[in-house]
């Protein structure tokens, strides 16, 4: 994939140009490739490109696109990316309890891997509570927010809780 020809490479280093040019050259946004059979969209996600996953979104890019192991764009929002980028594409709806081939949710992978930006992100967006097993009901979520918040560093009172 040679710079400027490839929608996946434009997104993978945050083109936008290149992606404009390429989307109105008729390239199709929903192609996949690489090792994975990602879309240029999985690769915008993954590297944070917020700009370019509009771009791409805008275009009619499937923001639950599935590569080889399952993962959408959002799996990869939530482990490498930023809070605008998953963001937006839960506003364009991704789905937000999407699981990988691993059976992990988007929130899941943010706090496997430690993504302090990500996860308070989709825990709001997941409507989770403040206060961790305040109540006996949804005591299995509240467990799971516990070592979730836990994972990332995340304690009550502190700014990325808020």
């Amino acid at each position: 994939e040679k710079a400027g020809r490839s929608p996946r490479l434009a997104a993978k280093e945050g083109d936008e140009a290149a992606a404009r040019a390429l989307i109105d050259v008729g390239v199709n946004v929903n192609c996949v490739g690489g090792q994975f059979e990602q879309t240029p969209l999985h690769y915008a996600a993954r590297e944070g490109r917020t700009a370019v996953a509009g771009v791409l979104i805008a275009a009619g890019a499937d923001v639950n696109a599935r590569n080889r192991d399952y993962r959408t764009p959002m799996h990869w929002a939530a482990a490498n990316g930023t809070a605008s980028v998953v963001r937006l594409l839960a506003a364009s709806g991704a789905d937000l309890d999407a699981k990988n081939g691993d059976g992990q949710t988007p929130l899941d992978v943010a706090n496997y891997w430690g993504n302090p930006e990500t996860a308070p992100t989709l825990r709001q967006l997941l409507g989770y509570n403040r206060r961790v097993g305040h109540k006996c009901e949804g005591f299995v979520q509240g467990v799971q927010e516990h070592f979730s918040v836990q994972r990332v560093g995340v304690f009550p009172g502190t700014k990325a809780w808020r």
